[in-house]
């Protein structure tokens, strides 16, 4: 969204967005204070470049009438005396007229790279609360192989490593059972009750998270002082996982 009086700077900061090839979508512009906040009330951009400076008031004027505390804040003015109240108000950036491509480039990085953290944020908070319910519920999956077929509660599986085209599941009674299937199928079936997969080799069950060993590039101890190798490109995602659990 754009909020500025000046119809030229508005249609420039378009025009300097597609220069940009920027993937975004215009879903509304205005002129005042008055005409934003009405917009504001009813929808919530990931982004809007707020002019300070407006004949009915200024851009701080519509942050204390409408809460878009969703929304990254970039100001733009043709005075710099406003810098300091503007981060007050969590601005992501803050631009002078006339708007530099440079300048406008960078900010928009700031907000890939502000809504990438908010996406991650999300897809760590779910996978959290999954791992909540697991502790909830005795979910089953059914395990057949040439011999049996088993009805195992998911919250028993503590870990699952794969040979070739096999996968063994070991389970929190000290038994294993050995599945023709890859491991690919089972994290894809398993992801969302709180497994994780730390290595080609290994998928765990978080549930049964002991230690991080930072030694030798990384390890995962279990509960049962089982010691897996941590794959360095999954190391950072574990991580934040960790963090919060």
């Amino acid at each position: 969204m754009i909020v500025d009086d000046e119809v030229g700077i508005r249609q420039n900061l378009k025009h300097q967005l597609n220069l940009l090839d920027v993937d975004f979508n215009l879903v509304a512009e205005c002129e005042n204070v008055a005409k934003a906040v009405n917009i504001l009330q009813e929808i919530q951009p990931d982004v809007i470049f707020l002019d300070i400076e407006m004949p009915d008031g200024t851009g701080f004027d519509v942050l204390k009438q409408v809460d878009i505390s969703k929304s990254k804040i970039i100001f733009i003015t043709a005075h710099n005396i406003y810098a300091v109240q503007a981060f007050r108000f969590s601005a992501l950036d803050y631009l002078l007229k006339p708007i530099d491509i440079d300048e406008l480039e960078s900010a928009m990085q700031k907000v890939e790279k502000e809504i990438e953290k908010e996406v991650n944020q999300f897809k760590i908070n779910n996978f959290l609360d999954n791992i909540e319910e697991m502790s909830n519920k005795r979910k089953k999956i059914v395990l057949k192989n040439s011999d049996s077929i088993y009805a195992v509660s998911i919250a028993d599986i503590v870990r699952l490593e794969a040979s070739d085209n096999y996968t063994t599941f070991y389970f929190a009674n000290n038994t294993k059972v050995i599945i023709s299937k890859t491991l690919k199928e089972y994290e894809d079936m398993l992801d969302e009750y709180g497994f994780f997969r730390i290595h080609q080799s290994h998928l765990i069950n978080l549930q049964y998270f002991q230690k991080y060993d930072k030694k030798d590039g990384g390890s995962i101890i279990l509960k049962d002082n089982i010691n897996l190798p941590l794959s360095s490109r999954k190391k950072e995602s574990l991580l934040r996982i960790l963090e919060q659990l």
